[in-house]
């Protein structure tokens, strides 16, 4: 129990080093009865479809790792039901993904998301022709900010702080704590769909992550450019 506590407490320090406490946030170092617990102790992230969610080795501990089929409800995920987290005011969400290597670059690969639909409301955040996506929309029209294959290439088989940040009026996708693009966009507040869905689009719907996820916080600050380069070297060290 009490080395237990010391890790808890390292990784609780992992999640301070910028200056800001998260919300809510997941280190998937224990998947228990089905379930990873947050942080606080008070959300769990149930796993879907337990034959393509399995505990792999993390960048900072352990991580959960999410493959399935494509489409058809065969995909893997974990889903956090009645997700309170407001991201129509500024935030900031961070996550390590590692991608798996060879797969169609053409598949879009969700990281997180929670929306109603393809078009909204809501948000989505993925990897999609090898650069990073996030949307939102108000259930007919969607607006879409996402990096530039010549000027980032999301790499396979490596670990990636992944950061979005939203000011109220921009959204910011950073990767590896440098900024690769941003859109000014309004985020629609009524959602109806209250389960944040992790690894898979819809809570294994569709587009499973094929790859591992460690360390997804969202806390309700926007932070800055230099708070995100200052993250991504209290874990990469570089």
């Amino acid at each position: 129990m009490k080395t237990i506590f010391i890790l808890t407490v390292i990784s609780a320090s992992m999640f301070l080093a910028a200056g800001e406490q998260p919300v809510v946030g997941w280190d998937f170092d224990q998947l228990e009865n089905g379930a990873a617990v947050s942080l606080d102790g008070k959300q769990k992230a149930a796993v879907v479809r337990s034959e393509h969610v399995a505990a792999v080795p993390g960048k900072l501990g352990k991580a959960v790792s999410i493959r399935g089929e494509y489409k058809g409800s065969r995909a893997g995920a974990l889903t956090a039901k009645d997700f309170k987290f407001d991201f129509s005011k500024p935030f900031t969400a961070e996550v390590l993904v590692k991608f798996d290597g060879g797969i169609d670059r053409k598949l879009r690969r969700e990281i997180f998301s929670l929306a109603d639909a393809e078009h909204g409301p809501g948000i989505r955040f993925s990897l999609y022709y090898s650069a990073l996506e996030f949307s939102t929309g108000d259930g007919k029209k969607k607006d879409v900010v996402r990096t530039a294959g010549s000027t980032l290439t999301v790499t396979s088989e490596q670990w990636h702080l992944l950061t979005v940040t939203y000011d109220g009026k921009k959204i910011t996708l950073y990767c590896d704590g440098v900024a690769a693009a941003e859109k000014e966009m309004t985020i629609q507040p009524a959602v109806k769909t209250k389960s944040l869905s992790i690894g898979s689009y819809k809570n294994g719907l569709a587009y499973p992550l094929m790859g591992a996820v460690d360390e997804l916080t969202f806390c309700d600050v926007c932070k800055t450019p230099a708070q995100v380069a200052e993250r991504h070297l209290a874990i990469f060290g570089e």
